[in-house]
């Protein structure tokens, strides 16, 4: 297991992109695991919450990106008029 404490401000943009995908209530917390796409484990000790499209790890040929996972949205209809709902 690979153990992040610092993010990468500067990537190498021409190296092979994994994906790292992980739910909201993971990226708020400091202290967290997951498994990359390629099945590489990682443990996070951050000393502010990561983000989404942040890079976080590379090697010599793949660069490791933070994605959140997708959710559903409700959409909610308002009245257009202003007094329907007085």
């Amino acid at each position: 297991m690979n153990f992040i404490t610092e993010l990468i401000h500067h990537p190498y943009v021409n190296l092979t992109k994994i994906v790292l995908e992980i739910d909201r209530f993971k990226l708020s917390k400091r202290r967290w695991r997951g498994k990359a796409q390629d099945g590489v484990d990682f443990g996070f000790e951050l000393s502010e919450p990561i983000s989404h499209g942040t890079c976080f790890y590379q090697t010599d040929h793949h660069s490791y990106w933070i994605s959140q996972t997708p959710e559903q949205v409700l959409e909610a209809e308002y009245a257009s008029d202003n007094s329907d709902g007085l």
